[in-house]
């Protein structure tokens, strides 16, 4: 099949392969495509726009299948291939077809398209609700090197990592571990991207738990978290409860599992499959006092989640479920 991936944003090129500051393209576009070629697939990387989403970019030649990716909000591409009857798949990774700026236009793309998308059963169902096309269950794969396991140095050491979007969440836990505070101040390492409100924000939340975490603030690149990855014994996922986290995928966790480290998170919808090699808790502050007093078992749960990732949550395995979703809507356009 000739196979194009629309997609927002800048890709980045080094070598052969492509990286972006995006994690919805990394996941959802560049590791799948990657399988893809393998597998002798024709694919086009086409970007939706100028960048500032004021001018639609055609694609130079019609393709077998689109892929079209979350966030694209220019209509001009869209009411292209649907003029010249090109199949259309619409990836949609979060909930913003509800109560975003982005809504109407998501609205419009799953209209359009031939099937949809996503990457959690939870967004399966949301999307049931706005549409009868087909949708696709295509879970994230694991990106990443597979770390050896990491264990307890006897110091509180955390890694959080993650959109600024997501620092309610961050907000809550630490209100939290304030209520009930490990034996030392958590040594919490933020990794983010940063600006001054933000920083004026966390600021003022290092003071209102001074006494249960101290606060390090590193900006956000992929290189840097990857090699935070790499040093950190335990990653913390602190997530409000709300139909916004509802929906979001396992990535975090898996990747923090694949790359060796032990994770205290909130029990997502997506985190039930890991329950076993990780400590999930409502209450943040519960979450780390169990990983930190049951560190003895950190080894052997790091293992067989790595096993369970290994088997599960492949690029390979996200790559066919990619090509299954694509021939079903190439064969039923024809």
């Amino acid at each position: 099949m000739h196979i194009a991936w629309v997609h927002i944003g800048t890709l980045h090129q080094q070598g052969n392969s492509f990286h972006s500051d995006i994690a919805s393209v990394r996941y959802r576009m560049l590791a799948p495509a990657m399988q893809l070629l393998q597998a002798g697939h024709n694919v086009m990387l086409h970007a939706a726009d100028d960048g500032a989403h004021t001018a639609s970019k055609p694609l130079p030649q019609k393709p077998d299948v689109v892929v079209a990716c979350k966030a694209i909000i220019n209509g001009a591409l869209r009411e292209q291939l649907q003029a010249c009857n090109t199949p259309i798949i619409f990836d949609i990774c979060d909930p913003l077809i509800e109560n975003s700026p982005f809504a109407e236009s998501y609205k419009d793309w799953a209209l359009a398209a031939n099937a949809i998308s996503c990457n959690t059963p939870d967004m399966v169902a949301l999307m049931q609700r706005y549409t009868e096309k087909p949708i696709h269950l295509i879970p994230d794969p694991c990106l990443g090197n597979k770390g050896a396991v990491k264990t307890f140095s006897g110091s509180y050491e955390a890694l959080w990592y993650g959109h600024p979007s997501n620092l309610v969440g961050l907000e809550m836990g630490l209100k939290q571990l304030a209520q009930k505070p490990l034996p030392q101040p958590l040594q919490l390492t933020v990794l983010t991207l940063l600006s001054p409100p933000l920083l004026q924000a966390l600021g003022a939340l290092q003071k209102a738990v001074e006494h249960a975490a101290i606060i390090k603030l590193v900006p956000w690149s992929l290189p840097a978290q990857i090699q935070a990855l790499q040093q950190s014994s335990l990653v913390w996922i602190p997530q409000e409860n709300s139909p916004r986290t509802r929906t979001k995928s396992s990535n975090r966790l898996v990747e923090a599992l694949w790359a060796g480290s032990m994770v205290a998170a909130s029990p997502l919808p997506s985190y039930q499959p890991y329950r076993e090699f990780a400590f999930l808790a409502e209450n943040q502050a519960e979450a780390l006092h169990q990983a930190f007093s049951q560190a003895n078992t950190w080894a052997p749960r790091i293992l067989a989640g790595q096993s369970h990732i290994e088997a599960h949550d492949s690029v390979f395995a996200a790559g066919k479920a990619w090509e299954n979703a694509l021939q079903a809507v190439h064969s039923a356009a024809r």
